[in-house]
């Protein structure tokens, strides 16, 4: 694997997303704990933002949205250089997302905790926190893109394939999720595939790409077979986008046993 000299900015870049990520995860950490409380006890803080109703929402906001979100980004931030050979591309424009991302997570997990909840599981956040959101990710999608497209070697990492794609379909997923126009079963459906696209298109294959770097780096060998690597790739590329119809096994989608 290349190496080369990624810059103290990228470092920074990367920390501040993984200082940030902590945050979430703590706010997440105490809002799992509180709601499980409530399960046992449910008359002890069942009221207002401490209600079992809003708490589960925060707790899996924060956690989805700004623990492993915004935790994945400064990974592929502090990888992508090592990866291409190529400098970060865009370093300012990736500064306003974390800040766009950040922000839009928390203004919505605020504003789901006072009761402004669009009410679609995993996309609770008011319209105003998602635009924010959609923004910052179409700005990581541009950070991430214009970096891999700077690279000028014929071979590309699997790694790659997996950071450049999984940002794509997260800025796809979380648009038809929260941003969509759909009413009735069609939102449903729609919900269902922003679920299984936020869940298995972004940070499943954001986690693969870590993992398909760090184990070649850790026992010092290359991956065992790039082109099994390949496979798997198309095969999360081709089946991870339907599966979220499974929650409508004998409902309002189409026969699973059809597709």
């Amino acid at each position: 694997m290349p190496i080369i000299d990624t810059g103290s900015g990228t470092e920074v870049l990367a920390k501040a997303h993984v200082r940030v990520a902590a945050v979430f995860l703590v706010v997440g950490a105490m809002a799992g704990l509180l709601s499980a409380v409530e399960l046992s006890a449910p008359d002890l803080l069942n009221s207002g933002p401490l209600s079992y109703g809003r708490l589960a929402p925060v707790f899996t906001g924060a956690v989805l949205f700004g623990w492993l979100t915004v935790g994945l980004i400064g990974a592929i931030y502090y990888l992508l250089p090592r990866l291409t050979g190529t400098p970060l591309q865009d370093e300012a424009l990736a500064r306003i997302s974390l800040v766009l991302v950040a922000g839009g997570t928390l203004v919505g997990l605020v504003a789901v905790a006072l009761g402004a909840s669009q009410g679609l599981p995993l996309f609770e956040f008011p319209f105003y926190a998602d635009i924010a959101i959609v923004v910052g990710l179409a700005g990581v999608t541009r950070v991430v893109t214009r970096t891999v497209l700077a690279h000028r070697e014929p071979h590309v990492f699997i790694s790659v394939w997996y950071f450049v794609a999984s940002v794509w379909w997260l800025l796809f997923a979380y648009v038809v999720g929260s941003l969509s126009m759909f009413r009735g079963v069609d939102l449903e459906l729609a919900n269902r595939f922003a679920e299984a696209g936020v869940l298995f298109l972004w940070v499943i294959p954001a986690g693969l790409g870590i993992v398909h770097y760090l184990i070649p780096k850790a026992t010092d060998s290359p991956l065992y077979s790039v082109r099994l690597a390949v496979v798997g790739f198309w095969s999360v590329a081709g089946t991870f986008a339907w599966v979220g119809a499974h929650t409508f096994t004998f409902g309002p989608a189409a026969d699973l046993s059809l597709i």
